[in-house]
């Protein structure tokens, strides 16, 4: 059976520089719960 995984983007916080770390704005939450 084949697996599909979808990831949405939302707005994050551009002065983080790592990937990995870097939170979501205001927007971007809610721009993730839409």
């Amino acid at each position: 059976m084949t697996t599909l995984y979808l990831i949405r983007h939302a707005q994050s916080d551009s002065s983080v520089r790592d990937d990995n770390l870097r939170p979501l704005t205001e927007a971007g939450q809610r721009q993730a719960e839409a």
